[in-house]
């Protein structure tokens, strides 16, 4: 049983551990949870390269030559649902890749921790099944994903009822934003930075 002295000093230790306080430190975690993208508010994630983007809209530019406002408005959209559906196959052929290489990546995760010649080591076994659950998940929210109409605004109700694997996830996303739905979904519909 825990004594009160022990109490007390945990619950003092425990102030001091509030998570970065600094702009660096904050910038530095901010993406700690993400795992795969597939809603995030950022265009483009640490792992991608912003000169990717800008000559993937800047093709497009010059494919379709838009003439005003309201067609480069829709070129950026376009762009920007390239780039995400992009995310969303790399996530998933990324999450196939794994389940076909357990011994691989148990061997690369005990070199690169040098773990190989220790008691620690990670061996093929220790590594999870691939979660065909999962995986399947992940193909229904990709149909879905492809049958959003990026071109109306995304209504709540609709995504609830039409689309619930996305719907879901949204929710999800948003709380951990700590968010509402409508405020997460907001930030997808102003401009882009780029």
């Amino acid at each position: 049983m825990t004594s009160s002295t022990q109490i007390y000093a945990n619950q003092n230790n425990a102030q001091k551990s509030t998570g970065p306080v600094t702009e660096e430190g904050k910038t530095k975690v901010a993406n700690n949870a993400v795992k795969h993208g597939i809603f995030s508010k950022k265009l483009i994630l640490t792992d991608e390269d912003p000169i990717e983007y800008q000559n993937l809209l800047q093709q497009l530019q010059l494919e379709l030559a838009p003439a005003g406002v309201l067609e480069q408005t829709l070129i950026e959209r376009i762009a920007v649902s390239l780039w995400r559906q992009k995310r969303l196959l790399r996530a998933e052929s990324a999450t196939i890749e794994l389940d076909r290489k357990p011994k691989n990546i148990a061997s690369g995760v005990n070199q690169e921790l040098n773990l190989s010649y220790s008691d620690k080591s990670i061996a093929e076994e220790d590594l999870t099944e691939f979660d065909s659950e999962h995986y399947q998940w992940c193909q229904k929210i990709l149909t879905e994903y492809e049958k959003l109409d990026f071109d109306d605004p995304l209504e709540l109700v609709i995504l609830k009822k039409s689309f619930p694997l996305t719907y879901q996830q949204l929710i999800t996303d948003a709380e951990l934003d700590e968010q509402s739905p409508e405020e997460y979904l907001q930030e997808f519909q102003e401009p882009s930075e780029y």
